[in-house]
């Protein structure tokens, strides 16, 4: 986050946004605050609040994929697994998102096999 450097982990970072985003009916995450300011929650382990409606076990999801150290996010391959066992419409939204991910930066997501073994 510090130096600007963008991997499949920042994208699974960004994976957890989008699902805030949704659960939290389109509220603009840290509004208000400016990209420094943003930046300095961040590093002192400030994360985004339960939405309301989420349940508990999609925002485990958002929470794993918000670790600090990018080596303990999950990844894509690990997020799909994850959204498998979400059952319901949270399931729908959550891979939908997650397809449009991919969809959007394949070449950044190397450890997505597309399978769900």
């Amino acid at each position: 986050m510090t130096n600007a450097k963008f991997s499949t982990a920042s994208d699974v970072w960004s994976y957890g946004i989008s699902i805030w985003e949704i659960y939290s009916l389109g509220r603009t995450p840290w509004k208000g605050l400016g990209p420094i300011e943003i930046r300095d929650k961040i590093m002192e382990g400030e994360r985004l609040e339960h939405p309301e409606r989420c349940p508990e076990e999609v925002f485990d999801v958002m929470r794993a994929c918000w670790k600090k150290e990018p080596q303990e996010r999950p990844t894509f391959t690990d997020i799909q697994k994850r959204v498998q066992q979400v059952r319901g419409p949270h399931w729908t939204m959550m891979y939908t998102v997650l397809l449009w991910t991919l969809i959007q930066r394949p070449s950044k997501c190397p450890d997505y096999s597309g399978t769900s073994e």
